[in-house]
């Protein structure tokens, strides 16, 4: 998300496209974070996200937005980080009001049906009212930023319908919501998202219309299963986590360790060891697989083995000794989610 993103290197001038760009201007947002707006630009053929690291050049673009007229924009920068085709520009940006409309202008309201989402370009901030149909199990997701809990649902509304994530303190609550267009880096799908920054969600009335039919949502739609060996390790490690907020103890070499991330001191004794593994995997298809173990499947492949002791090269002989086993995997995260034995795999098959 581009608010999370270093605003030097976004808007830098060395990688200027010689290229330009005609639309009209939609859904220009306020100046965020005193660093940067963002607004769409519809074209001929599609809409685009377009961020600008200038503030003061809010205004002239407000009054271009406000007038209608379609504008030819030059001295952007391309970015593809997000999966899509954000236009990053910085005070070097040209806009020009163009004197006859090139194509029809095309209504891009800033609250949306789902049935609308195709038209909007990943990154966009939106509003829409929905109705939750399904939900997941909520789950903990191990990322750079820690820690973060996240539930998959699925949303509906009069005109179509959508997957949608949720993390931390939004997972609780129901629809109508400043959200975030994302696109899955696997299946290319557009999908909704709570963003971590401008987020609202609150209650709304219930829809009187007729509401769209959506496909059965499987929640292992995205899982995949393998079998093969571990022929080798990228990186592993074993930490002491907090028995409160579950974040990596930094300095754990005093009896009483403090969290740097909540602040709780605690005995180490007391704190979680946690323990974590990407991993090269082979199928027996010789198809190497980079793959993620994480604690949970780690403490089951530890309790399964017995092992009490994993100091030295104890955890590394674990993970190279999962030889002729299947996996269960999230095909888009890469994340392992069960790990059979085969021996034991067929022995539950033939006791059904």
């Amino acid at each position: 998300m581009m608010d999370e993103t270093n605003s030097k290197a976004a808007c830098s001038t060395e990688d200027l496209t010689k290229e330009e760009v005609i639309g009209y201007l939609h859904n220009l947002s306020p100046v965020k974070q005193g660093k940067f707006f963002d607004f769409q630009l519809q074209s001929k053929d599609r809409s685009f996200r377009g961020v600008c690291f200038s503030p003061g050049k809010r205004s002239l673009f407000a009054g271009l937005q406000a007038d209608g007229s379609a504008v030819k924009i030059k001295k952007f920068r391309i970015d593809t980080r997000s999966n899509a085709e954000d236009l990053l520009m910085n005070n070097n940006v040209e806009i020009q009001q163009l004197p006859a409309a090139p194509f029809p202008k095309v209504d891009i309201p800033s609250t949306l049906t789902l049935g609308m989402l195709k038209s909007i370009s990943p990154g966009q901030l939106i509003t829409v009212k929905a109705k939750i149909i399904h939900l997941q199990e909520q789950k903990t997701v191990k990322t750079s930023s820690g820690p973060l809990s996240m539930i998959e649902g699925q949303i509906v509304d009069v005109e179509g319908y959508s997957k949608i994530i949720l993390w931390q303190d939004f997972v609780n609550k129901v629809m109508q919501s400043l959200l975030r267009v994302k696109k899955d880096n696997y299946s290319k799908e557009l999908f909704v998202n709570t963003a971590k920054t401008g987020t609202i969600i609150k209650p709304s009335e219930p829809f009187k219309e007729v509401l769209a039919l959506a496909p059965t949502f499987s929640e292992n739609v995205s899982n995949v299963t393998a079998a093969g060996k571990v022929v080798g390790i990228i990186s592993s490690s074993q930490y002491l986590s907090c028995i409160k907020c579950n974040k990596k103890i930094e300095d754990d070499r005093s009896d009483i360790v403090a969290c740097h991330h909540c602040g709780m001191k605690q005995m180490k004794e007391t704190c979680d060891k946690s323990y974590y593994a990407q991993i090269m995997f082979q199928t027996e298809e010789k198809e190497n697989l980079t793959i993620t173990l994480f604690d949970k499947v780690i403490k089951e492949l530890i309790s399964v083995a017995g092992v009490t002791d994993l100091s030295g090269n104890s955890f590394d002989k674990l993970l190279l000794d999962l030889k002729n086993v299947l996996i269960t995997y999230n095909k888009r995260t890469k994340a392992v989610s069960k790990v059979n034995r085969k021996v034991e795999q067929e022995k539950e098959v033939q006791g059904q």
